[in-house]
């Protein structure tokens, strides 16, 4: 697997997380 493949594969879940949590405010 390329670097770059990891790195998008993290973004997304770090985004996917920061976009959760917040909602429940």
């Amino acid at each position: 697997m390329s670097r770059r493949i990891i790195l998008i594969l993290l973004a997304l879940a770090a985004v996917a997380k920061a976009d959760t949590l917040p909602k429940k405010t």
